[in-house]
């Protein structure tokens, strides 16, 4: 099942649907009910837990529960999310829960190293997506709630189409909201916003970003 939020990178759904074709496997895809734009013009640009409660509740948890609707109570989903991956999921991701006491959620590879899952990769011959060899991630969901410190420099050199979208996001919202709300990542890291940006190619930019001085993720090292 894909979660299609409207705010992926474009390489995100053509990888997935690609991957299904060559393995077999029935593919369904649920989009969410409003815009990524509409939403951000609504409350403003999604920060931190609270913003991510929202973003992930309309983007990705309105999808699941129409799922579970024409699939069954008792269906079960399985997620590809570790401890390993981030600080915040070492600290919040469980083994299996039911969200709401009605979607079922398993994470079947949460005790797992990158190692781990590189080889399981490799041995099984599958690929990864474009989007996770660019930003180390899906790339399914942009919306910026837990954005990290640099990452904004890689949109802009990797997907500049996708930043310019933004750009025009922050640029409506700024008629609307003020600071931070208006800024995609809610940050003075990002206090220039996506217009800030559009100058730079650097090199230091596009391979470290600001993450180095916070210490590299076992993700960006791997």
């Amino acid at each position: 099942m894909f979660l299609d939020t409207g705010i992926a990178l474009p390489d995100t759904r053509p990888f997935v649907e690609r991957l299904c074709e060559s393995q077999g496997w029935d593919l369904l895809i649920y989009r969410a009910p409003a815009s990524y734009e509409e939403l951000v013009m609504r409350w403003g640009f999604p920060s931190g837990p609270v913003g991510h409660s929202w973003a992930y509740g309309w983007l990705k948890e309105r999808g699941l529960i129409q799922a579970v609707k024409e699939l069954g109570h008792e269906a079960t989903f399985a997620s590809g999310a570790r401890r390993k991956e981030s600080a915040r999921r070492a600290r919040t991701i469980v083994r299996g829960f039911r969200h709401n006491y009605r979607i079922r959620i398993e994470n079947p590879i949460v005790d797992w190293s990158t190692p781990d899952t590189w080889r399981y990769l490799r041995e099984n011959g599958l690929d990864v997506s474009p989007s996770y060899v660019t930003l180390g991630r899906s790339g399914d969901c942009l919306c910026g709630a837990f954005s990290q410190r640099g990452e904004a420099d890689v949109i802009r050199r990797a997907y500049p189409a996708v930043a310019d979208r933004l750009a025009r996001l922050e640029a409506r919202a700024s008629e609307k909201f003020p600071y931070p709300k208006c800024r995609w990542g809610n940050s003075k890291r990002s206090i220039g916003g996506f217009t800030a940006l559009k100058g730079r190619r650097t090199l230091e930019a596009f391979v470290c970003g600001g993450d180095c001085a916070d210490g590299a993720s076992e993700e960006a090292t791997a």
